[in-house]
């Protein structure tokens, strides 16, 4: 990356994951790389990888002006944040849009909408990553949950050792369901 421009990749395939210096990412992850971040980027064929090169000032600027906060970009090599699927999927279709606008033959007349359509993308994307820290918090506390669930059935499972066992005992007592 230039001096003073960050880089925003995120891979379009869903099927499998992407590599990228030396990480799997998957189609739900936004990838920020920091300027000066030497890229080495691999994927399945015909699974594009989209990327938003731009200048950290400006985009904090929006950040800030948009989500009244600035977004987390390291200062050196990448950081990846997990989005919500249907939040990917959103800033896909923008991107896709973004695409298809720049094949068309360039006249001035297209500069206005393709700002429009470089705005929707950025607002997308800081959409998604503020819902990013709400799936993050909902999806610790599942993993809190489960783990509680697993260390409970472990202590019963413990005190049943010696004698019969029954189901319908656990699930009493852990609240589980048959299924």
């Amino acid at each position: 990356m230039p001096e003073g421009w960050i880089l925003i990749g995120m891979t379009s395939s869903s099927r499998e994951t992407a590599w990228v210096n030396g990480h799997d990412v998957s189609s739900d992850q936004i990838h920020f790389y920091a300027e000066g971040t030497a890229i080495d980027y691999r994927t399945m064929p015909s699974a594009p990888w989209y990327s938003l090169q731009m200048r950290r000032e400006f985009f904090q600027s929006l950040a800030i002006s948009l989500s009244g906060q600035e977004v987390e970009i390291p200062l050196r090599d990448c950081i990846n944040r997990t989005i919500p699927r249907e939040k990917a999927a959103e800033l896909k279709t923008e991107l896709d849009a973004i695409i298809v606008l720049s094949q068309q033959d360039f006249s001035p007349n297209l500069s206005v909408p393709a700002q429009l359509v470089e705005f929707r993308i950025l607002e997308k994307l800081l959409a998604a990553l503020s819902e990013a820290s709400l799936y993050k918090v909902r999806k610790e506390k599942r993993v809190l949950r489960q783990r509680y669930l697993v260390d409970r059935i472990e202590t019963l499972l413990d005190a049943q050792q010696t004698g019969p066992f029954r189901i319908s005992h656990l699930m009493d007592k852990t609240g589980l369901q048959e299924r």
